[in-house]
């Protein structure tokens, strides 16, 4: 009982969160910029963490975290195996630490679709020195990131190298 109050409480609060944000519908996000499909992937994020886990009664995904998916797939902030492709061709850029120390940050390179991107990712990513890991979200993919990276030059090494491979929007997330 208790916890299904405090998974009420979570789901109220991620409602009031997302309501202070100007919700990104389909109809403006076919195409989206850049900056459109960061906002949808932070929005995404904020239901993710926020949503209830689902039971065995209930839909293993909840609607609201499928639609805000589908927003991303349909705004094309989803990178495909076209968008990689030649990406084994780039010649090899180590990234290293330079520049002005900030703290530890992660980089959100995108996300991928199928098994074979993911682990082509995760090699091209390593080969250039770089730590690389993903996570499956249902209905979405395997969100690709790398980190955590400690100098303005190796997030900007690193950015660099995600746009080269062919992913559209990284952004840099808190540890």
């Amino acid at each position: 009982m208790a916890r299904a109050r405090s998974s009420l409480i979570l789901a109220a609060f991620a409602t009031l969160l997302l309501g202070c944000q100007p919700a990104l519908d389909p109809a403006t996000t076919r195409g989206a910029s850049g900056a459109d499909c960061i906002a949808l992937f932070q929005q995404y994020d904020i239901l993710d963490r926020f949503m209830p886990t689902p039971r065995r009664d209930r839909w293993s995904v909840p609607p609201e975290l499928m639609r805000q998916a589908e927003w991303l797939r349909d705004g094309g902030c989803v990178t495909l195996s076209a968008d990689l492709a030649g990406m084994e061709d780039l010649p090899v850029v180590p990234v290293s630490d330079s520049g002005a120390a900030v703290p530890p940050t992660t980089i959100h390179v995108g996300v991928v679709t199928t098994s074979e991107d993911d682990a082509r990712a995760n090699r091209y990513f390593e080969a250039r020195g770089l730590r690389a890991f993903s996570i499956g979200k249902p209905g979405l993919g395997r969100r690709v990131y790398v980190g955590p990276l400690g100098t303005a030059g190796a997030l900007e090494g690193a950015r660099q190298a995600a746009l080269e491979a062919g992913f559209a929007y990284p952004y840099p997330i808190g540890n």
